[in-house]
């Protein structure tokens, strides 16, 4: 049975922004100054005429994220994206690698699926702090750690079909 985590930090130091090094589209940029990812899951319901509900589906997934980055670093990830045959930059699905590493703790790995651009945010004004692109995506899914919240297909996974 693995020991209970009391929350404290014995032999490593907690996890920080500079802890993580973030890969998009197979390019590593350190001028990401913001990266938000989420998951969730919502059975479906089936009620009767009682007050209970009698069963619950599997659910739909979702997963959503963004991230924000110097304007001088978006540059170079458009033209990473601009690379393709045919369509545009917001059309070339990624991926997004957030690694987080700590002298004495853990590293985690996450990965962001199936990442497509669906809407660019450069707003600005007249401070002297350096200017800021911000990018939300559409995801496929989420890899924490190399976990999956639901599995690809629950037919498959019980050897009931072929994947």
């Amino acid at each position: 049975m693995p020991a209970i985590s009391s929350g404290r930090i014995i032999n490593g130091n907690a996890y920080d922004f500079s802890s993580i090094t973030i890969t998009i589209a197979n390019i590593p940029y350190q001028g990401v100054t913001e990266i938000s990812y989420n998951e969730s899951l919502e059975p479906g319901e089936l009620r009767g005429t009682g007050a209970y509900m009698r069963a619950r589906t599997r659910g739909e997934y979702k997963a959503e994220s963004s991230f924000s980055m110097g304007k001088a670093d978006f540059e170079p990830l458009l033209q990473a994206l601009r690379k393709t045959p045919t369509g545009g930059y917001a059309e070339k699905p990624f991926l997004i690698t957030v690694v987080y590493a700590e002298a004495g703790s853990p590293t985690i790995t996450d990965m962001i699926e199936g990442c497509r651009i669906t809407k660019i945010e450069d707003s600005h004004g007249g401070k002297s702090d350096a200017l800021v692109v911000k990018v939300d995506l559409n995801v496929f899914r989420i890899c924490r750690n190399g976990s999956y919240m639901v599995a690809e297909n629950v037919a498959a996974a019980a050897g009931l079909v072929a994947p």
